[in-house]
């Protein structure tokens, strides 16, 4: 809670929360599927829905709920997973250690994919973008504190994105 833990702006990746904040866009930022060479080794790489959604997945749950992947045409599934995890930390690490392919930014798993621990599976498909915002309380009267911080954040943002 923005207000009573007094805090002047939160960041999210995803769709935006909902209640009465001020949603400002920063960026749009690439997801991909990552897992290990050992997975790949394993798994191979999916060229249809239907392979991918048949791989095992590092899940990522939220609130106790799978969340769904989606696809480039709009349509999304549940994966099936060996490990559901609440964080981008953890879905990493699942994927280092092969327990599955995970679906993240791809800007978390940039150095991981140059540096060969992880590879980038499905790549004949593009998946959307996750959204990148500021949340505020101020309504039209963001503090200019406020306002510099977003703009910095979304500079930096938008550099990510291309990672």
């Amino acid at each position: 809670d923005l207000i009573r833990e007094d805090y002047d702006v939160a960041l999210r990746v995803g769709n935006s929360a909902p209640g009465d904040y001020m949603v400002r866009h920063l960026a749009d930022l690439p997801m991909t599927i990552v897992g290990s060479p050992t997975f790949l080794e394993t798994w191979g790489n999916p060229a249809s829905a239907e392979a991918l959604a048949a791989l095992p997945f590092a899940r990522y749950v939220l609130g106790g709920i799978t969340q769904p992947m989606r696809l480039p045409d709009g349509t999304s599934f549940i994966p099936s997973g060996r490990v559901d995890c609440d964080s981008g930390t953890a879905l990493i690490q699942a994927a280092l250690s092969g327990l599955g392919a995970a679906y993240l930014l791809r800007c978390l798993v940039a150095k991981d994919l140059e540096g060969g621990r992880l590879v980038a599976l499905a790549t004949g498909f593009s998946f959307p973008s996750a959204p990148f915002s500021a949340l505020h309380a101020f309504g039209g009267t963001v503090p200019s504190r406020v306002k510099l911080v977003c703009d910095f954040i979304a500079r930096e943002a938008k550099a990510i994105a291309v990672i």
